[in-house]
């Protein structure tokens, strides 16, 4: 990932909190440094841009847990399907597709992980394993829990679904109690597909028998499980909140079960007409609401902090930002250099009129601001 350094030319420091509400909001999805050889620091960001809140941080180690709550930063801790049950692996409770192999996420299918294998909402292990881990972030200190891809066998149903015993035998009493008189208490769902050639669920096929039926089975098991988890975690404590990466900022059945979410955008949504939408459903909703943009192109990252600055949305900085998977099979995020954030954060009165300019090969960036005349900043990469 390419660094770059202000050089100022005329700089005239101008004081000015990036959000209308004071709040200046970081996604450290692990605590940095996270080994020797590591060159990011979550501290370090934090003291540059005096950042007020973290979103969306795996993290159950108490020491660092500690520098936060030192600083005084609100945080947020991230739990996901993911939860490792023997150690740091996922064995039990997993969902299982009609191959009989435990479902990864596509996405993270080349990410070479301890973990990769997804729970099963149906699974009273992996139900119980859910809370009791939740129960342990909660103890922590957080403001909020962050249920990562929450949208479990749901999501699995995009490649293939669950079809786990729990899940077959589940479905059967489903059937059954939506009127289905053709089939009985021994009916499987999985031997019968399998008696059909079907090697793969495909879940826009119509031709496969109980496929709307097995979908939204899959569906309200995610609503079940969820409430429960909801209803349990309240009680156990009534402070905390409840929150959810909710792409593109939806609010479906399963989403609107919690309190709020971090809205992750992409960028041809990077629109006055989309903002305007969003929050208007935010606040009918009721709903708290922040934003990541899924894009290293420092362009657009600035159009997007001045988007969420326009319309008073916070925005999570450029750092720490999932983008894709590298050539060497591991996630590749984005870390816009903090020095850059932290002139963004302290001088946004500078951006309002903004244009970029480049050079042709791309190696010089400025940024004109039409608002103070003669001034301006210019970026360079290190290695030019």
């Amino acid at each position: 990932m390419k660094n770059f350094i202000f050089i100022c030319c005329s700089f005239i420091l101008i004081q000015h909190s990036f959000s209308q509400k004071g709040e200046i909001s970081i996604s450290s999805r692990f605590f940095h440094p996270t080994s020797k050889n590591d060159t990011l620091s979550t501290l370090n960001i934090i003291d540059k841009l005096s950042v007020t809140q973290i979103d969306w941080m795996y993290c159950s180690d108490s020491s660092k847990i500690k520098l936060l709550k030192d600083r005084n930063i609100k945080f947020s801790l991230a739990i996901n399907p993911q939860v490792p049950d023997s150690g740091e692996y996922t064995i039990r409770g997993r969902i299982i597709g009609l191959n009989d192999v435990k479902y990864v996420a596509p996405w993270m299918k080349v990410w070479n992980q301890k973990n990769p294998n997804w729970g099963c909402v149906n699974s009273p292990f992996f139900n119980d394993l859910f809370i009791k881990k939740t129960k342990q972030l909660v103890d922590l200190g957080p403001y909020a829990i962050l249920v990562d891809d929450s949208r479990f066998n749901e999501q699995s149903l995009e490649s293939g679904g669950c079809f786990c015993e729990f899940c077959v035998n589940k479905f059967t009493r489903y059937l059954i109690d939506l009127g289905h008189n053709e089939i009985n208490d021994i009916f499987n769902y999985k031997e019968y597909l399998n008696s059909q050639g079907i090697k793969v669920f495909k879940y826009k096929d119509n031709t496969i028998l109980y496929r709307k039926e097995f979908c939204d089975f899959q569906r309200k098991s995610v609503i079940e499980f969820l409430n429960n988890w909801k209803e349990t975690i309240k009680s156990y404590s009534g402070n905390i909140q409840l929150i959810t990466n909710n792409y593109r900022g939806k609010w479906d059945s399963i989403y609107s079960i919690f309190d709020g979410g971090i809205c992750e955008i992409v960028t041809d949504s990077l629109t006055d007409r989309y903002f305007q939408r969003i929050v208007k459903i935010n606040n009918e909703l009721k709903k708290s609401q922040s934003f990541t943009l899924v894009s290293n192109d420092i362009d657009l990252n600035l159009q997007f902090l001045l988007l969420c600055k326009k319309y008073s949305i916070t925005a999570i900085a450029p750092w720490d930002v999932f983008i894709g998977t590298g050539k060497d099979n591991k996630p590749m995020r984005y870390y816009l250099d903090v020095d850059i954030l932290a002139t963004l954060y302290k001088n946004y009165s500078l951006f309002k009129g903004y244009k970029i300019i480049r050079n042709k090969d791309y190696s010089l960036l400025t940024l004109q601001f039409k608002k103070i005349s003669n001034k301006k900043y210019i970026i360079r990469n290190k290695e030019d």
